[in-house]
């Protein structure tokens, strides 16, 4: 079962944010909705609009 508001075959939990944070880069987390200060060193996944 998917995560309600992600599209099926996405990663459930955690994405970067575009925001910069005092570490490098917001990361939030689709799941529970919290957003954290993340250095640029973790691995998450990024979701990206094109125009």
């Amino acid at each position: 079962m998917k995560a309600q508001g992600v599209p099926a075959g996405w990663n459930n939990n955690n994405y970067w944010s575009a925001t910069p944070s005092a570490s490098g880069h917001a990361n939030v987390n689709l799941n529970n909705g919290n957003v954290n200060d993340n250095n640029d060193n973790n691995n998450n996944y990024v979701a990206f609009q094109v125009l």
